[in-house]
């Protein structure tokens, strides 16, 4: 009788991590049919029935142990393993628990990253983020969401996302203009919580930009290869992150002559390289789209018109300085060209008032009845494209002697 050995030990540590680096326990189980348990003795190593921690010694009869005072090391695993003696002195087989790892570390604070710098939606948030175990890896996580700051007003309480690194949050009552923040924590296997990290916010901009106000270089440009404007838009919000802008011919709505094209945030672009028509307008539309990625209506200048040469004056008759007696008549009469051969239209001023309105004729009868002093005439020539140019010059008149009586 009792020459049967004990049953190998049933061990059971405490589950799969331990944050303590000084302290293991462990529980066991075992029987024997005969003579009963004499002693129990346990040992401890890094590997299954290893002795390299803490070796082999005796707890009576007692079927746990909770040993102290150990150096164990962080992300190492260790093993309890136990012997059972019976009444006729046969030892067991060895039992081992399946090992503990030391996680005495919590997990990496979490990088959360939001969507951006503003949404344009009133009803949803998204965040994503990472962190990091190597010992326990990441058993669970968990979000909050306040508005204006990190420690701000709760708009989502704590909420578990298991071991899911992301969330879609929906069904939220949003405030145009106001910021909310992810918060994030991480929890090891050990069941160490990580410091909290939180995303840089995201803005709630459910408008667009306003429309650009689009200024070219004025009515004409001389030039047949370049073009240039500038813009502004505001948004208050999300701020402006890229304009795009749009080059036309005879109208903003007309025929294409440089398809939308980003400046990035830069207001204003000089387009060089095109071939350009005489006569014809041209036109900048311009759209601006913020920082939630909504787009303004285009913004388009007023047109500017091809001409390359202002008309030229060359000459007018009667000269600078002429003097004239009250009464007589005069004809001024200006001689001038256009080198792109568009026809001229002429219009004359006597003092700066319109004396002979627009017309085709080139030659001007002044009536100087009662002009008696010294008189500006101004000609004013403009092609057909409505460019203009002019010239002055200036008249004396003498008052005309009284015939003595006969």
């Amino acid at each position: 009788m009792g020459s049967t050995a004990p049953t190998s030990p049933g061990v059971a540590d405490d589950g799969a991590y331990t944050t303590s680096t000084a302290q293991l326990q462990a529980i066991w189980t075992c029987s024997v049919p005969e003579s009963g348990i004499t002693e129990y003795q346990y040992a401890i190593g890094t590997t299954a029935g290893g002795t390299n921690v803490v070796n082999w010694t005796s707890t009576g009869t007692t079927t746990s142990v909770t040993r102290t005072g150990l150096s164990l090391t962080n992300g190492a695993r260790y093993f309890i393993s136990v012997k059972a003696r019976n009444g006729a002195s046969a030892w067991s087989v060895v039992g081992s628990s399946d090992g503990i790892t030391v996680d005495s570390t919590a997990p990496t604070t979490p990088v959360v990253t939001d969507d951006g710098i503003a949404t344009s939606s009133t009803t949803q948030l998204h965040a994503t983020w990472t962190s990091s175990d190597p010992e326990s890896n990441v058993a669970e996580y968990q979000y909050q969401i306040t508005r204006d700051s990190a420690t701000g007003t709760v708009i989502v309480p704590w909420t578990a996302t298991g071991t899911t690194a992301s969330v879609t949050k929906t069904g939220l009552t949003l405030t145009h203009g106001k910021t909310y923040y992810f918060s994030v924590k991480a929890k090891n296997g050990a069941g160490t919580w990580s410091s909290t990290g939180t995303s840089n916010g995201i803005i709630v901009d459910s408008t667009s930009p306003t429309t650009p106000v689009v200024t070219d270089d004025g009515v004409y440009t001389s030039s047949v290869t370049q073009l240039h404007a500038t813009w502004t838009s505001s948004e208050p919000e999300s701020g402006v992150v890229e304009y795009q802008y749009q080059v036309t011919q005879d109208s903003s709505a007309g025929v294409v002559v440089v398809d939308w094209t980003s400046t990035g945030t830069a207001t204003e672009v000089t387009k060089a390289g095109l071939t350009l028509t005489h006569g014809k307008s041209y036109y900048f539309s311009v759209k601006a789209k913020n920082g939630a990625g909504s787009w303004s209506q285009a913004g388009s200048s007023d047109g500017i018109v091809v001409d390359e040469n202002a008309p030229a004056i060359s000459g007018v008759t009667p000269a600078d300085g002429t003097a004239f007696t009250e009464g007589d008549s005069v004809t001024i009469t200006a001689t001038a060209s256009d080198l792109d051969g568009d026809p001229l239209g002429y219009q004359f001023l006597v003092d700066g008032a319109v004396t002979r309105a627009w017309s085709s004729s080139a030659a001007f009868a002044w009536d100087t009845a009662g002009k008696t002093k010294l008189h500006t005439i101004t000609v004013q020539v403009r092609d057909g494209l409505g460019r203009q140019t002019e010239s002055q010059i200036k008249f004396f008149g003498y008052r005309r002697p009284v015939s003595p009586p006969s």
